[in-house]
Formats: structure tokens, C-alpha cells, sequence
């Protein structure tokens, strides 16, 4: 799932569907996603912003960012 997939970053939705993004809706059970982040430049940018915008659309919002500009 590299960056020069041709349909980055939307592509990632399917990965995280894949391993955490099922759990609330098969468990009920609330999912917190630990710590992610990085370098917020390059393709980091759409990366974060992509994965913001599925956390959200799950209602995952409690995790922790870390930014290392």
C-alpha cells in the first residue's frame, strides 16, 4: 500500500477496515487507536489527513497524535 498507488490515500480505508476498523461494528466495543502520527510532510500530509477522516467516519476521535515537525 505505497504511497504511489494510484489511488493514495484512499486505498488505506480498505487496510484499516481489514485489521481494526470492523471491531466496533462486529463487537460493539469501542476501539481506541493508540498513537499515530510522524513527520507531517510529504506524502505523511495525506496520510494523516486520510486516516483523520476514517477515525472519524468510524467514531474512533480518542487516540493520540504525535507530530514531529
Amino acid at each position: 500500500h505505497p504511497p504511489n498507488a494510484p489511488n493514495y490515500p484512499y486505498n488505506l480505508d480498505a487496510v484499516w477496515e481489514e485489521h481494526f476498523g470492523f471491531i466496533p461494528s462486529l463487537t460493539g466495543r469501542a476501539v481506541v487507536l493508540g498513537e499515530w502520527g510522524g513527520r507531517n510532510t510529504g506524502d505523511d500530509i495525506d496520510y494523516h489527513e486520510r486516516l483523520s477522516v476514517y477515525l472519524k467516519s468510524k467514531g474512533m476521535q480518542s487516540n493520540f497524535y504525535w507530530c514531529l515537525n
